[in-house]
């Protein structure tokens, strides 16, 4: 019997998806910036729509041989007006994201995007969209008040861990004190490699240091494989607002960074304070860290300030002012920023008993930040959120008062509605559509959550996101291919139930296949990592795919009209994938953490088996 047309256009849809994720990957990204890529993909696009919908065809339906040769020929033409064409967009685009700067430099490397302004003499580097260093003139200030209250409550700093925001003062300052040595980790080694491209007397005087190594991988990463121990481990002015950094404020990184440092070592870092008013969700970000920490270093100190300054140590912390100030005066940097007053005022008694007992007391209403549950993500962007979108805080701070189990029973009360619905009705074509909409949903949640694994494990994914795409859209060809290489008949009814479990038991082994993961990160190189999670989307984007052409197999024997079969599963389809798309991306991975994600997940693709599995006789008298 022949099979659904409908399978062998789906089939050919993904071909196309994984022939870009492979071209777009290794051959596009590195070479060509955005909106060179947008307009060539626009002008591929509107020569096919040309040679489809203006070019006639023949009597018989051929069309004529010098149609195609037409269509060479414009295509030919637009492609020599693309590099014009896209840098003007670029350009024009430049100008009103930096609207009143002058972009000097613009660069997406395989790891983040840089950007360099210039206003008069003075250089800003912004990476992701987040300003990192100003040169020549930073905001010595605040460096200084950091880098020297950090290095001051250690008695003898010999080896210093800077990880990130290195040049720009912090290396400077770090400098100043009696240090053997100062290991500064960059993740993106084309930064230093910018930096250095605009050279200041500061900057030049920092990296060219013979006490200062560069080291071009994830802080991280470096730390899993370095054995070496430090008396002190300074993270660079950064907060949890993303995977990327959030990894750096984890339980499992707090772990391993108290395994690197020495008797007497201190972990430092920053977060956003206030002196005045600590508010919800400074507090829950604070208290998140605070108490993460906790679970690892005997002894947390939180200096109040508008930067509130982290030291964690497993051995006694001396940081009243009058040791700090002495300790300053020993190594002659008492005086300029950090002065006797200014210490006095930095650790005044009052604001920070105040911030010690909201800590003490925000403990219960939090949670700890863990690479596979990471609160501290989400807390972060209920702060910014408080800045900037307060229509965005409202909504993330309504859904932190739902329970899981709130979220769990409704999706199994939709799941029963839809039972009871389909058990009356036993319309066949809506219990596929429901089936491949909620198979929809475990696609894009493969796709998201192996992306997400990976930067919570590996640091950045900006370089292998494509690849990844590509393996699940691989094993989504491949199911699709055996799919329509079935015979179908009577037995296709069973085929997609087994697809069904598949699926569920995918979902319900990621979470053990993550943790093994999460074990053997630091100790395996990238690609190693890389490897199982791409093999994992591989066979999680087969057993998706092949459902497609056999729920269209199931459907097609009827009456309805192809058209209407194949509008019916791509709308559910996609449908499935933009609504996981959404609430994982914002909601119930930073919210739940990985595990009750995909709990979710399961329960609702275990309504769609149910559905399916209680009404196979309507599905055979189709298939």
């Amino acid at each position: 019997m022949e099979k659904s047309p409908i399978g062998r256009v789906y089939l050919y849809e993904t071909v196309g998806t994984l022939a870009g994720g492979v071209l777009f990957t290794l051959f596009l990204a590195g070479r060509y910036h955005t909106m060179e890529l947008a307009v060539f993909l626009a002008v591929l696009h509107l020569l096919g729509a040309l040679y489809l919908f203006l070019l006639p065809p023949r009597a018989n339906g051929k069309r004529g041989t010098a149609w195609p040769a037409v269509a060479a020929v414009c295509f030919v033409l637009f492609l020599a007006a693309v590099p014009n064409i896209s840098t003007l967009l670029h350009e024009l685009s430049l100008q009103r994201q930096w609207r009143g700067q002058e972009v000097v430099h613009y660069e997406n490397s395989p790891y983040g995007n840089i950007v360099v302004v210039q206003s008069q003499n003075e250089y800003t580097f912004f990476y992701d969209g987040r300003p990192l260093i100003t040169v020549p003139f930073p905001d010595t200030a605040m460096i200084a008040d950091y880098i020297h209250i950090t290095a001051a409550a250690h008695p003898a700093p010999e080896e210093v861990l800077l990880l990130g925001s290195g040049p720009g003062g912090a290396l400077y300052e770090m400098l100043k004190h009696p240090v053997r040595r100062v290991t500064y980790v960059e993740l993106d080694p084309y930064l230093p490699e910018v930096v250095a491209a605009f050279p200041t007397p500061l900057t030049e005087k920092e990296l060219g240091d013979p006490q200062v190594s560069v080291e071009r991988m994830d802080g991280r990463l470096y730390l899993s494989r370095e054995k070496k121990k430090f008396d002190l481990i300074v993270l660079g002015f950064i907060t949890p607002e993303t995977l990327q950094s959030n990894r750096l404020f984890t339980a499992e990184f707090f772990s391993l960074a108290a395994e690197r440092l020495r008797e007497g070592g201190i972990l430092a870092f920053t977060a956003p304070g206030s002196d005045v008013y600590l508010s919800p969700e400074l507090l829950f970000l604070n208290g998140s860290l605070y108490w993460t920490l906790r679970e690892y270093f005997r002894h947390v100190e939180v200096v109040s300030g508008e930067q509130h300054i982290f030291l964690a140590s497993n051995f006694p912390l001396l940081l009243c002012p009058s040791a700090l100030e002495g300790r300053l005066q020993e190594r002659g940097l008492c005086g300029s920023f950090i002065t006797e007053a200014y210490l006095q005022y930095r650790f005044d008694p009052y604001r920070g008993q105040r911030l010690q007992g909201a800590l003490l007391e925000s403990r219960a209403h939090l949670r700890l930040n863990y690479d596979l549950n990471p609160a501290g993500l989400y807390y972060a962007l209920l702060y910014w959120g408080s800045a900037f979108s307060p229509g965005a805080l409202r909504f993330l701070a309504a859904l932190e008062k739902v329970a899981f189990w709130q979220y769990l029973f409704l999706v199994l009360a939709v799941s029963a509605l839809l039972f009871i619905f389909m058990a009356w009705y036993r319309r066949p074509g809506l219990m596929l559509a429901w089936a491949i909409c909620t198979s929809g949903s475990a696609g894009m949640a493969f796709d998201l959550l192996l992306l997400f694994v990976l930067q919570c494990l590996y640091g950045f994914v900006y370089q292998m996101m494509g690849l990844l795409v590509a393996f699940f859209m691989l094993g989504t060809f491949l199911g699709g291919a055996w799919s329509l290489g079935r015979s179908g008949g009577p037995g296709e009814t069973t085929f997609f139930l087994r697809l069904e479990g598949g699926v569920i038991a995918l979902l319900g082994a990621f979470y053990p296949f993550a943790l093994l993961l999460q074990s053997l990160a630091g100790r395996l190189p990238g690609g190693m990592l890389f490897t199982p999670l791409a093999l994992y989307g591989l066979v999680s984007g087969l057993v998706v795919g092949a459902q497609f052409p056999s729920a269209a197999e199931l459907l097609s024997p009827g009456k309805v009209k192809t058209g209407e079969v194949a509008g019916l599963l791509y709308t559910a389809d996609l449908l499935g994938g933009w609504g996981a798309g959404l609430l994982i991306s914002l909601v119930l991975f930073p919210l739940l953490g990985l595990w009750q994600t995909l709990l979710l997940l399961a329960a609702a693709k275990l309504g769609s088996l149910a559905i399916l599995a209680c009404n196979t006789g309507a599905l055979k008298k189709r298939g």
